[in-house]
C-alpha cells in the first residue's frame, strides 16, 4: 500500500474550527510503501474498483470523493473488532501496535523508521522507548494481526 498524503484533523493559522483535511506528509519519510496480507491486498483492490475516481487516488472516499470523516472510519473499525472479538483500539493504538511488532519481531531499525513514515531511526527509538528494552518475543503483536487478517480473510471470500 503506498502512503502520499497525511490526513489531519488539526486547527491551522488563524483557523478557528477542525476540519478534515489532507496535507503532504511531514517528511519525505512519510511517503512509504506498506506491505499488506494477499489477502487484504485483493480486498482493497476489489473494493478500490468499486469506487469512484476520486482527486487524491484514495482507497475509501466519502459518497462525494472527499476524505471520510474521522468518526465513519472509527465506527467502522469498532464494528470490525466486535466482529473478531479483537481487542478495542483506536487508529493510532492500532499503529503503534505494528510499530512495537515491527520491533519485537526484530526487524532492522531503519527499515522500521521507513515504515512508520519516520525521518530517521532516532525518532523511531524516541517514540518506541518503552518496546526496545523488551526481552520477550512478539506473540501478542503475532495473535493480533492474525486475528485481523484471518477475519479480513473470510471477509473477502464472501
Amino acid at each position: 500500500m503506498h502512503i502520499q498524503r497525511t490526513v489531519t484533523r488539526a486547527l491551522g493559522p488563524g483557523e478557528t474550527k477542525r476540519v478534515t483535511k489532507e496535507k503532504a506528509p511531514k517528511s519525505d519519510a512519510g511517503d512509504r510503501c506498506l506491505p499488506v496480507s494477499p489477502s487484504l491486498a485483493t480486498l482493497l483492490k476489489k473494493w478500490r474498483l468499486q469506487c469512484p475516481a476520486t482527486a487524491f487516488g484514495l482507497v475509501l472516499p466519502n459518497r462525494e470523493g472527499g476524505i471520510l470523516h474521522h468518526k465513519t472510519l472509527y465506527d467502522a473499525l469498532k464494528r470490525a473488532q466486535a466482529a473478531t472479538d479483537v481487542s478495542r483500539l483506536d487508529l493510532m493504538a492500532f499503529r503503534h501496535t505494528f510499530g512495537t511488532a515491527l520491533i519485537e519481531g526484530r526487524e532492522a531499525d531503519n527499515q522500521i523508521a521507513r515504515l512508520m513514515g519516520h525521518a530517521d531511526t532516532t525518532v523511531t527509538r524516541k517514540v518506541y522507548t518503552h518496546a526496545f528494552h523488551r526481552n520477550e518475543g512478539s506473540l501478542v503483536a503475532d495473535a493480533f494481526a492474525d486475528a485481523i487478517f484471518r477475519s479480513v480473510d473470510k471477509a473477502s471470500k464472501k
